[in-house]
C-alpha cells in the first residue's frame, strides 16, 4: 500500500506514533497488524434513554450517525501526514508479520473471542465485520518513495519566525472582534523537520507535524489552546528576503491569523 492508499487503512497507531513522537524513540512497528479499533460510541443510561420522545430517540440516532462521517473522513484524509511524520528521516522501521505469525496472533485472542461471541448480536457484528474486511490479509503500510515535487519538508522554512499581530489587522482579515482579541500580539513560529512550535509572548499556542508539498504546507495540530489534536490546517507559502509568507488556498481550512501579514526570520 502506498503513502496515498493508506488513507482508506486504520491510521490510528500512526497517529498515536506521530502525535507522541515514538518514531524517535521506538525500533520498529508492525504495518500489518491492526491491535485496536477506533471506536466512536454514545453511551446513555436506558432508563435516560426511555424517558425521551421517539422523535428525542430519533433524533439521537441520527446525530451519532451524522458525527461518525466527518471523523471518519478527516481520519482517511491525514492518514498520509501521519505516514510522512513516522516514516521522516527513516527513523522508524515498517515491519510486516508474517503469515504464521499472525495465525499464532490469530490463536492467541481466540479465547477472547469465544467470549464475546456468546452475546448473539455481538457475535453477529463480528462476522458483519469479518465480510466488510474481506479474505485478503495483505492490507499494510509502507513508507512511500517520493515523487517529483512532493516532500515531507522544504529547507527554506526552517527557522525561527516572528510577527506582530493588531487588533485591527485581525479584524480587516475577517475575524471576529473575539478572536481578534485572542490572537493579537507578538507570535514566534519555529518550523524545522516536520516539526512546528507557535507560540505567542503573551500565552498559548501550540506544536504539531507538517508536510510540503510544492507551494502547499499542512500543519497537523497535536498540541494546543483551542484546537483539536489532529486538527488540520493548509496554507500556500512563501520566503523572500527573510519574510515568511502565508496565502489560503480555497476551499481548504486556514489557521488564523497566519496570513496577516509576513513573518521575518530571527533564526
Amino acid at each position: 500500500m502506498t503513502c496515498a492508499e493508506a488513507r482508506s487503512s486504520p491510521p490510528g497507531r500512526l497517529a498515536e506514533v506521530a502525535s507522541n513522537r515514538y518514531q524517535e524513540s521506538a525500533q520498529a512497528l508492525t504495518a500489518n497488524v491492526v491491535f485496536w479499533p477506533r471506536a466512536m460510541t454514545v453511551v446513555m443510561n436506558p432508563h435516560a434513554f426511555d424517558a425521551l420522545t421517539t422523535r428525542q430517540q430519533d433524533v439521537l440516532r441520527r446525530a451519532a450517525v451524522d458525527a461518525v462521517g466527518p471523523v471518519v473522513a478527516r481520519i482517511r484524509h491525514d492518514a498520509d501526514t501521519w505516514l510522512n511524520t513516522v516514516c521522516r528521516r527513516n527513523e522508524l522501521a515498517l515491519v510486516q508479520a508474517s503469515r504464521p505469525e499472525r495465525a499464532e496472533l490469530r490463536r492467541a485472542v481466540a479465547p477472547v473471542y469465544d467470549e464475546l461471541e456468546r452475546d448473539p448480536l455481538t457475535r453477529e457484528l463480528i462476522l458483519e465485520i469479518r465480510r466488510l474486511r474481506g479474505h485478503s490479509d495483505a492490507d499494510h503500510v509502507r513508507c512511500a518513495t517520493r515523487s517529483a515535487g512532493a516532500t515531507a519538508d522544504a529547507p527554506a522554512l526552517h527557522g525561527r519566525w516572528k510577527a506582530t499581530l493588531t487588533r485591527e489587522e485581525l479584524r480587516m482579515a475577517g475575524a471576529s472582534p473575539g478572536l481578534a482579541d485572542a490572537l493579537r500580539g507578538s507570535w514566534t513560529i519555529e518550523v524545522e523537520h516536520g516539526r512546528f512550535e507557535i507560540r505567542r509572548r503573551e500565552g498559548g499556542g501550540g506544536t504539531g507535524a507538517y508536510t510540503v508539498a510544492g507551494n502547499s504546507i499542512r500543519f497537523v495540530w497535536e498540541t494546543g489552546v483551542a484546537v483539536r489534536r489532529g486538527e488540520v490546517f493548509v496554507s500556500r507559502w512563501s520566503v523572500y528576503r527573510d519574510k515568511l509568507s502565508f496565502t489560503p488556498i480555497p476551499g481548504r481550512t486556514k489557521m488564523a491569523g497566519l496570513d496577516v501579514e509576513p513573518f521575518i526570520r530571527v533564526r
